[in-house]
């Protein structure tokens, strides 16, 4: 019995973990100006050229904080990661990174280039920092063991 009620509330842990985390970067995109939300619509629906384009455009304006600018590099990143440019998906993936080194999903993104691209040990490294950061983020897991 204790069982299955650590299992449940384990389960509902999760489920409202992920949903604050939803709901804050829900909350985060809107703060974004009309060219950073037209390029977060364009990564959604797959057209990364597009997505490419507006995140530069988002990126270049300077009306970012920071943080967001940190989020657009990454999401740009992401855009050219799916078109299989992963030295530049890299690029922008570091700049979040040094824009806010406690990103965890750029580590752990940058760590999914790199294994793309070979280099096991800059992988392990990046997935490694990404799971200290968060030590709940599947993700990084999931890309550590994939290198």
């Amino acid at each position: 019995m204790i069982a299955y009620v650590t299992r449940w509330f384990v389960f509902g842990f999760a489920l409202i973990t992920a949903g604050v985390v939803l709901f804050y970067f829900t909350l985060q995109k809107s703060e974004f100006p009309e060219d950073c939300q037209r390029a977060f619509d364009a990564s959604e629906a797959g057209d990364q050229d597009i997505a490419i384009d507006y995140f530069t455009s988002c990126i270049s304006g300077g009306d970012l904080s920071a943080e967001n600018l940190a989020i657009s590099h990454n999401d740009r990143g992401l855009a050219y990661y799916d078109k299989g440019d992963y030295d530049r998906a890299i690029q922008d993936y570091t700049e979040a990174i040094r824009l806010n080194p406690v990103l965890s999903v750029a580590h752990s993104n940058r760590c999914a280039a790199y294994r793309y691209k070979g280099n096991y040990d800059q992988a392990i490294q990046d997935c490694s920092e990404a799971i200290r950061l968060d030590s709940n983020y599947a993700d990084a897991f999931i890309n550590r063991g994939n290198a």
